[in-house]
């Protein structure tokens, strides 16, 4: 069978941002959508870790979370693969004139020294890839981190079943085609796998939670990890 012909993640996340920041700019709203401060209650432990080092907020998307934690005193770095997502997390507002703003496409790799960030936050971004390639962009992540840094990060579920869990072509092991993209979903052996305990990673927190910042609910996973060595 042959593999289907599957969408530039680029020009997607360019159009579905650009059309968010042209629905922002027509309502007068900042198109942050229903922002959940899901990292609330993670705040005293990365502040006890951050300093004065920025955050790293990967795939930021229409910058909700780089706005929140800015907001909370924290200096972020806000990185997309969509030039429009970033303009959008800019438009916001809320940002220092110092904010760093950086378009990446995590297949090629993070532009960050080992062993050089603090905290890193993926707020539902790290779910386009293959199964291959998707372990490779952890272990990158783990080699930004510095000892002791933490990763926090929402994943889609398998039990994610009203955003494409369910009812769409296979490509492989909970991974299917959604739209024209490729869409991974999460279970608890997959999640075991790539924070498996020993010398790389340490687990404070894999939690199933409910999430409300669509029209439908959300089911997904929340982790915070530590990395355990360096890289």
């Amino acid at each position: 069978m042959t593999a289907p012909k599957l969408a530039d993640p680029r020009e997607v996340w360019n159009t579905r941002f650009e059309r968010i920041r042209e629905r922002a700019a027509h309502s007068g709203s900042r198109g942050q959508g229903n922002y959940e401060r899901w990292l609330e209650r993670w705040l005293p432990l990365i502040g006890s870790i951050t300093g004065s080092a920025p955050i790293l907020d990967l795939g930021c998307g229409s910058g909700g979370d780089s706005t929140y934690l800015t907001g909370q005193g924290f200096r972020t770095i806000s990185v997309d693969i969509s030039r429009e997502a970033l303009i959008l997390t800019a438009c916001a507002g809320c940002l220092p004139p110092h904010a760093r703003l950086l378009e990446v496409d995590v297949r090629g790799g993070l532009p960050f020294r080992a062993g050089s960030l603090p905290v890193i936050v993926a707020n539902l971004s790290l779910h386009y890839h293959r199964w291959e390639r998707t372990c490779a962009i952890f272990q990158d992540i783990r080699r930004c981190l510095q000892p002791g840094g933490l990763l926090l990060a929402r994943l889609n579920s398998t039990a994610d079943l009203l955003h494409g869990a369910r009812g769409n072509p296979p490509l492989e092991h909970n991974c299917y085609e959604v739209g024209g993209i490729l869409k991974r979903f999460y279970d608890r052996r997959d999640l075991d796998a790539l924070f498996h305990a020993g010398l790389e990673w340490r687990v404070h927190n894999i939690e199933a939670r409910t999430a409300h910042c669509y029209e439908n609910p959300k089911a997904l996973w929340e982790v915070v990890v530590e990395s355990a060595s360096t890289y």
